[in-house]
């Protein structure tokens, strides 16, 4: 058994006097060698220099006393110092599904180089990942400055992992309606395909530039009302749908398709059927209850068309 240092601390209770000690405990030690040795010890080690003594009891078939001296020398902490390990980074919510059982992650907000603000959810699946390392070269190819420390990023990801928040984001596998929300893939995680939306301007403008061109054009029209449909069919009973616009070369139907585009995005909303299927399947999900454009439909793959369709 080893008898520690004792520092005055609370939680020493004084009862009674010394003579009430020894009428009550001390004289039931008299030709007890086991409870003799037990109070000297516990005499001895408060006579003894506490920087200097420590008392040691050790039982087995016999008892024996030791007062070792100790040589040791005493290590002042240096005063903390402050380091920099990481620019501006914000824990804005935790990150789960409707349910609360999964997918859960920490929805993080910073701030690159030039200043700007970039949102992205750190999943909790990719935390065990090597110390979230996917997560870590994201926020470096965004502008995110991490220090060259050794310990910078470990510091950084318990601050980010352990950071109390009060707030609640769900999570989403797709873009469209959810809980009677309309999900966007402004904040995503990983590659997601269509990361965002553009806006650029406001209504009015968008009648004046585009809209008044659509005029007793009915291939126009039919373009964006598709557009507009895609948000709210799914409140109705009607099946989706897709219409193909077929011509010769040079017809217009790329110019039809931005017209269609402009209702959501800019000229990067659309994609091509060159893409592989899987590449087009992450396309859907960033496009679910929105317009999907697809051009060229001549490069898809003939094999593919009925799995993709």
């Amino acid at each position: 058994m080893l008898l520690q240092t004792m520092h005055p601390i609370e939680g020493f209770i004084q009862q009674g006097s010394s003579d009430s000690w020894r009428q009550h405990v001390g004289r039931y030690c008299l030709d007890n060698l086991l409870l003799i040795v037990g109070v000297c010890a516990a005499l001895a080690r408060l006579c003894c220099s506490c920087a200097e003594w420590m008392v040691l009891v050790y039982t087995s078939a016999s008892i024996v006393l030791f007062l070792l001296r100790l040589e040791t020398s005493v290590i002042k902490p240096e005063a903390a110092k402050e380091r920099k390990i990481s620019g501006p980074i914000e824990v804005k919510a935790i990150v789960s599904s409707h349910d609360k059982r999964d997918d859960f992650g920490r929805l993080l907000e910073w701030k690159n180089y030039f200043g700007l603000p970039i949102r992205e959810v750190l999943p909790m699946g990719e935390v065990d990942d090597n110390f979230a390392k996917k997560f870590k070269k994201r926020l470096l190819r965004s502008g995110f400055q991490l220090s060259p420390g050794k310990y910078s990023w470990e510091s950084l990801l318990a601050y980010l992992i352990e950071t109390p928040c009060n707030k609640h984001a769900y999570s989403a596998r797709q873009s469209g309606w959810v809980d009677g929300q309309f999900v966007t893939p402004a904040v995503y995680v990983g590659d997601f395909a269509g990361d965002s939306l553009v806006e650029s301007g406001s209504i009015l403008d968008w009648q004046q530039t585009i809209g008044k061109y659509c005029r007793d054009n009915p291939i126009m029209i039919l373009a964006v009302c598709t557009a507009l449909a895609a948000p709210i069919i799914g409140w109705t009973d009607l099946e989706s749908f897709g219409i193909q616009i077929v011509g010769s070369s040079k017809s217009g139907k790329s110019t039809v398709m931005k017209v269609a585009a402009s209702i959501y995005s800019d000229q990067t909303y659309w994609e091509t059927w060159s893409s592989t299927s899987n590449g087009i399947e992450s396309i859907a999900r960033a496009r679910n209850n929105m317009l999907l454009c697809l051009d060229e439909f001549k490069q898809c793959p003939a094999q593919e068309i009925d799995q993709l369709i």
